[in-house]
């Protein structure tokens, strides 16, 4: 290979690289043939003295291992390059330790807010979270979730009420629970409010306020749960009749 005199391009520095001479690739060991390998357990566990079993442990469950053989696993892990392969490790578990999240739109901030914040609780929890948008529509969202259940996800939180029936039909044969977010349910777990509610009590501090005239904005309400009921709680509060009621006046 001859080395060029001045600077090259990305391409042209492609088109010097030897085939017969790959470049070196750092942590990795030969096997006999002279390919190289990515580091396993095995190759940590000589590295650090113990067994293969010592560090499975040290890796998955730090807290069963001592603290001197825990760093060793570590800093034999860390210099080798080695990466636990979380799929192997799900097909002895059947855990991924991840959470699927469907949102309706990445381009609203409060479910982006949301969404920082439960992945910073369920990173505490040790769980990776994969998330998506649906974009308010219901076939999208069936697939993002065929897909998250495809991963092996251990659980799904999703927005609103308002979903494909074959979704929860699709999780339950899954063994995936699922968690509604943003609204209340009779039926699935919930963590939410109720948004007329919501909305009719700050209608009513307003006017208490001395304010005569409200308007209030919705953003979209096809296959939203939340944007229609906020609307008629506003207009139940500027009426003073609490949602669900009739007006005795």
């Amino acid at each position: 290979m001859v080395k060029p005199s001045g600077p090259v391009t990305g391409t042209q520095a492609l088109s010097t690289i030897n085939p017969d001479h790959p470049l070196p690739r750092k942590n990795r060991s030969s096997n006999s043939d002279g390919r190289t390998r990515l580091p396993v357990a095995q190759d940590v566990a000589e590295l650090a003295g113990v067994s293969i079993a010592t560090v499975s442990r040290a890796l998955n469950e730090p807290e069963k291992v001592r603290p001197a053989t825990r760093e060793a696993v570590m800093k034999a892990a860390a210099e080798l390059g080695f990466v636990l392969n979380s799929a192997a490790r799900a097909l002895s578990t059947r855990r991924s330790s991840t959470v699927g999240v469907i949102v309706p739109s990445y381009g609203n901030e409060v479910f982006v807010r949301a969404l920082s914040s439960f992945q910073r609780t369920m990173r505490a929890a040790g769980y990776q979270v994969l998330a998506a948008s649906s974009e308010y529509d219901l076939a999208t969202e069936m697939q993002e979730v065929t897909f998250l259940l495809q991963r092996g996800v251990d659980g799904l939180m999703l927005v609103g009420g308002i979903h494909d029936p074959a979704l929860y039909a699709r999780a339950e044969r899954s063994q995936v629970p699922i968690i509604q977010s943003f609204s209340l349910s009779d039926r699935e777990y919930c963590v939410g409010f109720d948004n007329r509610e919501a909305t009719f009590r700050a209608a009513n501090y307003l006017l208490d306020l001395g304010h005569k005239r409200l308007a209030v904005v919705t953003g979209t309400r096809e296959n939203n749960d939340r944007a229609a009921p906020r609307a008629e709680g506003c207009a139940s509060g500027h009426g003073r009749t609490r949602p669900g009621t009739q007006s005795s006046a």
